[in-house]
């Protein structure tokens, strides 16, 4: 299940770039509406969805690899 070891950094790393770069958000239509919001409102709701999911995978990958073990 846990083959591809970059797959957490590089998500994180995307993350990051979402998350931190304004004119990502700047550009982003005011009057566009994607699932009845804004979508200002929807980038950031599905910004912080995919950090809360990275978040939640790097722990089930750590696990699975057994870097909680003592």
């Amino acid at each position: 299940m846990y083959k591809n070891t970059w797959v957490p950094g590089a998500w994180f790393t995307l993350n990051t770039i979402l998350a931190l770069c304004p004119p990502i958000y700047w550009a982003l239509d005011s009057s566009v509406e994607v699932a009845g919001l804004p979508m200002t409102l929807f980038y950031f709701l599905a910004v912080c969805l995919s950090i809360s999911a990275s978040i939640v995978y790097a722990y089930f990958f750590d696990r699975h690899n057994g870097e909680f073990e003592s």
